[in-house]
């Protein structure tokens, strides 16, 4: 699909794709972008997370889930026992991924592997429940946006 969007928006996905497979991944959006275009990357921040963190988050996080859903008055797909084990399961697979990138530049330094030039990478201030704000803190966990464009098309 090379020279096929003007724009490719990657939102919250980068870090599911295998440390190993990152920069083929940009690679390959790098080439469908047509000249001129953009790539519009989000993308977080955070330190890997410790045993400690791990053990909260573990214990606390399908309950705040299920709380704000029930808060906000969001009927639940399946019973709340289906709904506790899926989240309890994304959870594990959540720790897997926190610390992916500990900074914009370990972002910014794949971009450029796979033939891109940053023209900015900008923190955006996400709010949360406030019963999150404190595990992210701990983490030190940042949302970015990097705005980018295909080296050849400058």
């Amino acid at each position: 699909m090379e020279h096929r969007f003007d724009v490719v928006l990657v939102h919250g996905t980068l870090h599911f794709i295998s440390a190993d497979r990152r920069a083929e991944a940009l690679t390959r959006m790098q080439r469908a972008i047509r000249p001129g275009g953009r790539l519009v990357l989000f993308f977080n921040t955070s330190r890997p997370l410790a045993a400690e963190n791990i053990q909260e988050t573990r214990a606390d996080y399908a309950s705040l889930v299920l709380a704000e859903l029930k808060r906000l008055d969001v009927p639940l797909p399946d019973t709340e026992a289906v709904m506790r084990e899926r989240l309890n399961a994304h959870q594990r697979r959540r720790e897997l991924r926190e610390g992916a990138f500990a900074e914009p530049h370990d972002v910014e330094f794949l971009l450029d592997a796979a033939g891109f030039n940053v023209n900015s990478c900008t923190r955006v201030d996400v709010n949360v429940a406030s019963s999150m704000d404190s595990f992210i803190t701990k983490i030190s966990k940042r949302r970015f946006m990097a705005i980018a464009e295909p080296k050849s098309a400058v």
